[in-house]
């Protein structure tokens, strides 16, 4: 299935030279740890009609994923695929065992490593949480993340997202926030449903835990944007309200002593 790239807000950005990375700030992210350009991978602007110079709107489709590559290994492209198939089927210690012979002989193959970290998330957390480390770790020193560049690989969205929900059950609350904003870069063809709702309300989440009001009345509103019945932002923003009225009024009472 064709995935569109749309760009959601209006700001400047540009294509550069050879076409192969795309930079822009996508709204529902707000900047944090000094995010100012975010570069994207295999993205392909082959049917783009946008031109070096072109001024982009909100809306505009800028490109689209690229497919993945016909074979992910040399030797081990069947049990890939067959992983794969196991997968979806919900069929998970088939699509990690099937795995066992590739692993040991492409310990360095992102695709193995994907599929494989993507099955024991269902039952093997703490092996799923090791190998998309690993995942990301090797994505990151591949494009050479240089000052304030975010590095993001369309192929990859799901390792971030899975990558920030464990590091959310570690409590690694900032880690959290980091990957799953990430993630949500690849999911922006995705705006409003399920995923990228529940995505919204984990870096609320990440935001209260981490003590900064303003990100999480943001993102709460985001969340609820989406999702009008959200429970969690919903109590979130009661919660800050009670708390900043009890503030003011301890404000109050220490100004008439």
């Amino acid at each position: 299935m064709k995935r569109n790239l749309i760009l959601l807000i209006v700001t400047f950005n540009f294509l550069t030279a050879n076409c192969q990375e795309k930079k822009y700030v996508v709204p529902d992210i707000p900047l944090m740890n000094e995010w100012h350009d975010v570069d994207l991978y295999h993205v392909s602007y082959a049917n783009s009609k946008i031109s070096l110079g072109d001024t982009i709107h909100a809306g505009d489709t800028i490109g689209e994923i690229q497919k993945d590559p016909e074979s992910f290994s040399d030797y081990y492209d069947a049990e890939i695929k067959q992983s794969i198939y196991y997968y979806n089927q919900k069929e998970y210690q088939k699509a990690i065992d099937i795995l066992k012979i590739p692993l040991e002989k492409e310990p360095a193959n992102l695709f193995v490593l994907n599929n494989y970290a993507r099955a024991c998330y269902w039952i093997n957390s703490e092996e799923s949480y090791k190998v998309y480390q690993k995942i990301v770790n090797s994505l990151d020193s591949t494009y050479k993340n240089i000052g304030h560049k975010v590095p993001i690989d369309l192929w990859f969205g799901e390792a971030y997202w899975k990558l920030g929900t464990l590091h959310l059950d570690y409590s690694k609350f900032d880690k959290a926030y980091y990957e799953i904003s990430r993630s949500m870069v690849a999911m922006q063809d995705l705006k409003g449903e399920s995923i990228y709702c529940q995505a919204l309300e984990y870096l609320t989440e990440c935001a209260y835990m981490m003590k900064d009001e303003g990100l999480t009345r943001h993102l709460a509103n985001r969340t609820l944007y989406y999702d009008p019945k959200n429970e969690y932002a919903t109590t979130i923003l009661q919660q800050m309200k009670r708390q900043k009225m009890s503030k003011e009024k301890i404000t109050t009472a220490n100004m008439k002593k």
